[in-house]
């Protein structure tokens, strides 16, 4: 309880300093994840610091974290939502039960959620292969010229870290969207020779 109330000190360096004392205590800190999502609406000096701090004390205690994590998608804060986002990601393939709320968040109007949103689904990986319609769809969003290249290169990652589960679902949508027919073979191209590549590196490393 004394670190958890410890959040709301005045000191944002403190407040730092305890979240990673909650990441270092793992799964049992799971009665702080509301504090930690809430220190996460509060900019200051050292913010871009402690959200990191935050992020990873949630993504440590893991499990646990996902059902508040995937409602803080929703918040009315943009920091929250993208601190959720990324805390989500880093959990990884045990954040699979979040990818429905994953998936709704990629209706967000802001780009910059988007993207975050995007980059949990990579680093969640097989698991967030009903999102690739979603994902495919996020290609054809308007966006800034400045921000295009980031949304297709997260998007294309996100396929490639999901891999060959995304494929079925890729072909789906060539076979009903014709004219998309191309982008979508090379998008299964790419994620077929990666996760090739990844089995010869396995099948050729030398045996411990």
């Amino acid at each position: 309880p004394e670190l958890i109330n410890a959040l709301e000190d005045g000191n944002e360096l403190v407040r730092m300093y305890v979240a990673d004392a909650l990441g270092g205590i793992g799964t049992p800190a799971a009665p702080a994840v509301p504090a930690l999502i809430e220190a996460m609406r509060y900019p200051g000096v050292n913010s871009m610091e402690l959200r990191g701090s935050v992020i990873k004390a949630l993504s440590k205690i893991g499990s646990p974290a996902v059902p508040l994590l995937r409602k803080a998608l929703k918040d009315k804060y943009l920091l929250v939502q993208i601190g959720a986002a990324d805390a989500l990601g880093e959990i990884g393939a045990i954040a699979a039960p979040a990818v429905p709320a994953l998936i709704k968040a990629l209706e967000d109007k802001y780009v910059d959620v988007r993207i975050s949103v995007i980059r949990a689904l990579g680093k969640i990986g097989a698991p967030a292969a009903p999102a690739v319609p979603a994902l495919l769809e996020e290609l054809k969003k308007p966006a800034n010229e400045e921000m295009r290249p980031e949304v297709k290169f997260e998007t294309e990652t996100a396929f490639v870290k999901i891999g060959v589960p995304a494929v079925p679902y890729l072909e789906k949508i060539g076979q009903d969207s014709p004219e998309r027919k191309e982008e979508i073979q090379s998008i299964i191209k790419v994620i077929n020779s990666t996760h090739q590549e990844g089995s010869q590196k396995l099948n050729t490393a030398p045996a411990m």
